[in-house]
């Protein structure tokens, strides 16, 4: 079963468009116009959320819901720093619009693999791991372009135990 996506646009007909996009392929889909919406409607496994809904930040909520889940940021700014800082703030990836729907669910594909949580701490010490949880890093490393901060902050774990574990998966 595909999980269910909230798509934050106070566009509403790019956010219609987005969310058809994602009813065709077989996703669950809500919607909302703007940021109290968003914070209403936030029982979602997943998050599209533009970066500038009317008047406020769309940055504001990606900092509130990537604790709980991941979060794809779209935007029609080309800005290194606003990258960076969503990403900071816990986006799994900043999207340019305009795109193709293909190119958003491609996004949200990838943030839903990486977005398994797994003893990390345990594989740093003791050694223990297994192939699918190497995968895993390996996936969070190669979303993040293998920048050892970002991937280490999306993980929640320090540099030097990635560096750890990293080392491990020589």
């Amino acid at each position: 079963m595909k999980p269910k996506v909230l798509v934050v646009d106070d566009n509403d007909l790019v956010r219609r468009a987005i969310a058809r996009s994602f009813h065709r392929a077989g996703w669950a889909c809500a919607e909302a116009g703007d940021l109290a919406g968003a914070r209403a409607a936030a029982r979602a496994d997943l998050a599209v959320i533009e970066l500038i809904v009317g008047t406020a930040s769309g940055l504001d909520l990606v900092a509130d819901l990537a604790a709980r889940m991941p979060v794809v940021v779209m935007t029609s700014l080309t800005s290194l720093e606003i990258a960076a800082r969503a990403a900071r703030l816990g986006a799994v990836t900043v999207v340019q619009k305009p795109t193709r729907a293909a190119g958003i669910l491609a996004a949200l594909e990838r943030a839903r693999t990486a977005s398994t949580r797994i003893d990390l701490a345990a594989i740093a010490t003791d050694g223990t791991r297994d192939r699918a949880d190497l995968d895993y890093i390996r996936r969070v490393l190669d979303l993040h372009q293998w920048h050892v901060t970002r991937a280490a902050k999306y993980l929640r774990i320090s540099r030097s135990t990635l560096y750890r574990i990293m080392d491990r998966m020589k």
